[in-house]
């Protein structure tokens, strides 16, 4: 699997449907790996678990698992590249990845071929070198004088530098293995980082030329539910000015509920806040002109008429009916995560535990304090908010997964999915009900 690492990994040709097949399969990799880190899997749980992508798993009549490796990982670079929380999802969970099979690899050549192909000038340190600078290095690593050890060249590592935990002869500086995974894994982010925005740089060309064929693909791979960005409802349900307050108590996740309440209390939501909000809106069923009423009524008890009148200039920006007429998409949680800004964001990551035990009792009052409990210990503990949010969704629908029990172990990652899963609940509850009626 190395030569996937080098910069021009791979030349040859595939049959497109194999090409499909492979970044697909790549796609579910990575999306298993993202949701194993997401529960705190130890490493050994994990390297366990993803044993299978330690080395390419599928099979071919020529057993060229390198080659196809480098093109599943290729396929799907080429497909997240021109989208900023894509391309982050990718170069995140392949870094990931990259940091398993080096964990897993008993053999110190695979760590200088990598590294030879990013170029860092790693070499080993010889027995000679080596007991010349014994009693430096028993001084820094009292522990791992049995490991083997690495030299680079200075201005690669001057973080460990600063911190005194290495030694510098001569331009070079001596590390251990687990400084080099972490150089190693430093330098691929960046080159990946720079190869998709390459990509991006001349994605309308891509586009000329592959409309017909592998664009229609993409598109359709990055739509899929393995991918925690991006979610395209396929719900025909709508929300109104006559079913939000209600939808916002049984089938908002918490971030979306939090926000109705303080728009309903204040009447007044801050810019991140209202983007964040108005597009998960948008996408759950809410027509234009219904969010420039619901949010009419709401600004004009305390903003003036100029004022209310930018406001409804935004709300049809998100609708691309004004500025640069982009229809723009709902925020999926990694994004909501990493958002700023006064009432925006996740609850689970972004509140303290004490603001987030209150929220989950305000909001979902019919929990028991333990299950709240356990829920705060996820998220502020533990730091997994995605696990937190699923929990919390599971707790109030009675045990029921989030992505249904199909797949008990995925986590939540949009706030339109746990919209629409909850009135899919909702809709079966109603069923069961009519049907015992009946009987």
């Amino acid at each position: 699997w190395t030569s996937l690492y080098k910069q021009f990994p791979v030349e040859g040709d595939i049959p497109l449907s194999q090409f499909e097949k492979l970044a697909m399969e790549r796609a579910k990799t990575l999306h298993k790996l993202e949701i194993l880190k997401l529960k705190n899997t130890s490493k050994a749980n994990l390297l366990l678990s993803m044993r299978s992508a330690m080395t390419p798993s599928i099979k071919s009549e020529d057993n060229n698992h390198e080659f196809h490796d480098a093109i599943a990982h290729a396929a799907l670079k080429v497909a997240c590249a021109n989208d900023r929380e894509l391309r982050s999802w990718f170069i995140q969970h392949e870094s990931s990845l990259l940091g398993l099979r080096l964990e897993k690899s008993s053999d110190p050549q695979i760590l200088l071929t990598i590294a030879e192909s990013l170029s860092l000038g790693i070499q080993f340190v010889s027995v000679e070198e080596l007991a010349k600078y014994r009693s430096h290095l028993s001084l820094l690593h009292p522990q791992n004088m049995r490991e083997t050890f690495y030299q680079v060249p200075w201005k690669h590592v001057l973080q460990l530098i600063s911190h005194r935990q290495v030694l510098v002869v001569k331009g070079k500086a001596i590390i251990l293995k687990r400084h080099l995974h972490s150089l190693i894994l430093q330098h691929f982010r960046t080159q990946l980082l720079r190869s998709c925005l390459l990509i991006a740089n001349r994605y309308t060309e891509l586009v000329t030329l592959e409309q017909d064929r592998l664009i229609p693909f993409f598109k359709n791979l990055t739509n899929q539910t393995v991918f925690a960005q991006k979610y395209t409802s396929e719900s025909d349900e709508v929300i109104d000015r006559n079913n939000i307050d209600q939808l916002s108590k049984d089938a908002f996740p918490l971030c979306m509920s939090c926000m109705h309440g303080n728009l309903r209390r204040d009447h007044h939501l801050q810019h991140a806040a209202r983007l964040q909000y108005g597009l998960f809106l948008k996408s759950g069923g809410l027509e234009v002109e219904e969010a420039i009423s619901i949010f009419k009524k709401e600004y004009l008890q305390v903003r003036t008429e100029q004022e209310y009148k930018e406001l409804d200039y935004g709300i049809r920006h998100q609708y691309g009916q004004k500025g640069k007429r982009t229809s723009y998409d709902a925020y999926g949680c990694s994004k909501i995560i990493s958002i700023g800004g006064p009432g925006a964001g996740c609850p689970f990551s972004k509140y303290d535990a004490e603001n987030l035990r209150a929220a989950l009792t305000d909001h979902s009052p019919q929990l028991p304090a333990h299950d709240i409990e356990d829920i705060v210990v996820i998220a502020k503990k533990q730091k997994h908010p995605q696990l937190a949010c699923s929990n919390y969704f599971s707790l109030r629908h009675q045990g029921e997964p989030i992505a249904g029990a199909a797949h008990p172990d995925r986590v939540v990652s949009h706030p339109n999915f746990y919209l629409d899963r909850s009135r899919t609940l909702a809709r079966q509850k109603i069923k069961e009900e009519d049907k015992m009626k009946d009987e």
